[in-house]
């Protein structure tokens, strides 16, 4: 008989099997704990091939929550799942802010422009703040618009509403005779779709 070994055990259909029995945050599991319960142990490459899974499984559309503070867990509602995924989008909003900040103030001391800002400054409000702009992913707008919207972007799969919210405002700038928006408008309306990889 071929003797299974640890990682052969961590099977999508295994991990599914045992989130599934812990619905609501209150039942979360750590990876390293989830390992232990399929496996019999927990190393660090079980843990990595668990994420490699649940990454996956959510790609498939299951409805797993993960945080880290809490772990792993099965969605106990609709409510719970959205909670959890707008959760994700903040922690990507603010990695976006990184890597624009980055750019623009780390590429000019990479190219021996000078300091943009005091690198040393202890409080990060005396730093340049950008104007503030209204979330368009949470802005409300009428139900009708929202249906169709969301019908659309169903017939379009290459379009999110990022895409379309950049083509929108960038249309409208374009319409007041800003160049720079023209240009934005034209790369947003015939970009290529990505591939579809990104993971929580």
């Amino acid at each position: 008989m071929t003797k299974v070994s640890p990682l052969q055990k961590i099977t999508s259909d295994a991990v599914l099997a045992a989130l599934q029995a812990r619905p609501g945050k209150q039942n979360a599991v750590s990876g390293a704990a989830l390992t232990k319960a399929l496996c019999g142990e927990s190393r660090p490459y079980l843990v990595r091939r668990l994420r490699e899974v649940v990454a996956t499984l959510r790609d498939r559309g299951w409805p797993i929550c993960a945080k880290p503070e809490h772990g792993y867990w099965w969605a106990a509602n609709a409510d719970e799942l959205v909670a959890v995924g707008e959760y994700h989008r903040c922690r990507a909003l603010a990695s976006l802010r990184q890597v624009s900040r980055q750019k623009r103030y780390g590429i000019p001391v990479l190219e021996g422009q000078g300091h943009l800002f005091d690198p040393e400054l202890s409080d990060p409000s005396q730093l340049e703040q950008p104007n503030p702009v209204p979330d368009l992913l949470v802005s409300e707008v009428p139900e009708a618009l929202h249906e169709a919207l969301t019908q659309w972007l169903d017939e379009h799969p290459g379009w999110d509403m990022n895409r379309v919210a950049t083509a929108s405002l960038a249309l409208l700038l374009m319409q007041q005779g800003d160049e720079a928006a023209a240009r934005i408008y034209l790369d947003t309306l015939f970009e290529e779709a990505p591939d579809d990889l990104e993971r929580i």
